[in-house]
């Protein structure tokens, strides 16, 4: 079962990561590996997290492969999109934990994320 899918989205010239569900440690490394492979193909360095199927939390397992994987996820901006507040949390607490993010927002909504995504950048 897949647990994530990445794709690249013209209009808000971000790639998108969609999580199913909390993907193990190896998933986690491999969904990142992806997400960057496909950033380094874009510019500028949009990405949009969309974890609103994740519920729970993140096991500690997880939070480590993130935080290992993510030393060299180099984003402008970076749009989390959560509806859990406990899954918002634990989301900003990684993202604090990856110096390589420049700006990160966090949303309810896809059309809240895309909006914030299109607005004007200065590099």
């Amino acid at each position: 079962m897949t647990e994530y899918r990445v794709w690249y989205d013209d209009d808000t010239r971000a790639v998108w990561m969609k999580f199913t569900s909390v993907p193990s440690a190896g998933g986690i490394r491999q969904a990142m590996k992806d997400l960057i492979g496909e950033l380094d193909r874009h510019q500028p360095r949009f990405a949009a997290l969309d974890l609103r199927e994740v519920s729970g939390g993140f096991p500690p397992d997880f939070r480590k492969a993130v935080v290992e994987s993510a030393a060299n996820l180099r984003t402008e901006r970076q749009a989390h999109i959560i509806s859990n507040p406990v899954v918002r949390m634990l989301s900003r607490t990684i993202t604090l934990l990856i110096p390589s993010v420049r700006r990160a927002g966090y949303f309810k909504t896809a059309e809240e994320a895309a909006s914030w995504l299109k607005e004007p950048f200065d590099g």
